[in-house]
């Protein structure tokens, strides 16, 4: 399908350094689709490092405040 086409599961391997980011409350994604795209890309053999915290919902990923941001922050500066 077109969707399967531009979907970044189907692509080829990035060969790009990714960090994925998703809470398990998250009620505008389903978790599924982060969880099949980091499976897909890691059996590329892409460099992934998942940060799944099934206690976060879809905007405390990118909220300041939040622990799951700070661990965001220190990946970026790893």
């Amino acid at each position: 399908t077109e969707l399967e086409q531009y979907s970044p599961a189907h692509r080829p391997a990035l060969q790009a350094v990714q960090l994925i980011v998703h809470g398990g409350q998250d009620q505008d994604v389903p978790i599924a689709m982060s969880d099949a795209y980091v499976e897909a890309a890691k059996d590329r053999g892409d460099n992934v490092t998942y940060l799944r915290r099934d206690e976060v919902g879809h905007m405390e990923v990118i909220d300041p405040a939040s622990a799951i941001w700070h661990e965001v922050v220190r990946w970026l500066e790893r």
